[in-house]
């Protein structure tokens, strides 16, 4: 699985260039479909560039027919970010052969899904469980066991797990001078899955646990530092689960639910810090006028 998964990221990193090369070509034809439409990728990105292709005289009344469902709503867009486009030969070749190649690599990625999960079917147990964590859906959860396994002990504790995976900041402190705490280069694959889970978490409405314990810390290290802290928090949460085998329940870790009173506190301190700032910067900040 850990063989799969990896090869898996390998080939989404390819498509991903692909798509890059893809969207070169056609800001180098002076069409820009990116710039109005979401996914180039899309059916009616396909159907109009498909036609830039293969007409003689561009119709933009036929290119608006192509459009589909919202994106009807742009066809003025649409054909203005179209007219006046020079599509070569040497760049006509490279869309075709980009779209080919990425529709084999979604292929290959489509293979290499269905094999990992035939090899997952003897830890549904263990991915149903890590499901149970807000931002973990089945899939993910898939990967990251490919990547740490189901027995914790070879880890010993969370700690070490946590450093294997390079979610473990640096201690680097000599007379009160504190220098680099980077996190390490280590986990290039879990990593990345950890981070994405973590804003997925700090997203989820019907159970914000993650979302004040991000709140927290963002005000003080930052973004990146603090979707960091909650990707360790999610790897410990793993680590105890699958040692324990038991679901997800904040109540029962060392961080008991903020309670909402103690979240609204936070915010108006948040709102005082700002209003001082912008005070010190010259600004006047008049009070909202209460209603009766």
């Amino acid at each position: 699985m850990r063989e799969l998964f990896r090869y898996r990221q390998k080939l989404i990193g390819h498509r991903s260039s692909e798509k890059n090369r893809f969207q070169n070509a056609l800001t180098v034809s002076n069409i820009a479909l990116a710039s109005v439409l979401t996914d180039t990728f899309g059916k009616s990105a396909t159907a109009i560039v498909d036609y830039t292709l293969t007409c003689e005289t561009f119709d933009p009344e036929y290119c608006k027919s192509l459009l589909l469902k919202k994106a009807k709503d742009k066809a003025d867009d649409v054909v203005r970010s179209i007219l006046g486009y020079e599509l070569r030969g040497d760049q006509s070749l490279k869309i075709k052969v980009c779209r080919k190649h990425f529709d084999q690599i979604n292929e290959c990625v489509r293979t290499l899904d269905d094999a990992i999960s035939d090899l997952a079917k003897p830890y549904h147990k263990f991915i149903d469980l890590a499901t149970t964590i807000p931002g973990i859906t089945e899939k993910s959860a898939t990967y990251i066991i490919a990547e740490i396994g189901v027995d914790m002990a070879v880890f010993k504790s969370s700690k070490r797990l946590c450093s294997w995976a390079g979610l473990t900041p640096q201690n680097n402190e000599s007379a009160d001078k504190k220098k680099s705490v980077h996190i390490s280069r280590a986990g290039v694959y879990l990593k990345p899955l950890l981070v994405q889970c973590a804003n997925a978490a700090i997203k989820d409405k019907q159970n914000p646990y993650f979302k004040y314990k991000y709140d927290r810390i963002k005000k003080r290290r930052g973004h990146k530092r603090a979707i960091i802290a909650i990707a360790r928090m999610m790897l410990t949460c793993l680590f105890h689960m699958f040692s324990k085998q038991e679901a997800f329940n904040p109540a029962d870790t060392d961080y008991s639910a903020i309670p909402e009173e103690m979240y609204q506190r936070f915010q108006e301190q948040y709102d005082k810090n700002a209003i001082k700032c912008l005070e010190k910067r010259g600004f006047t900040i008049i009070p909202p006028i209460a209603t009766a």
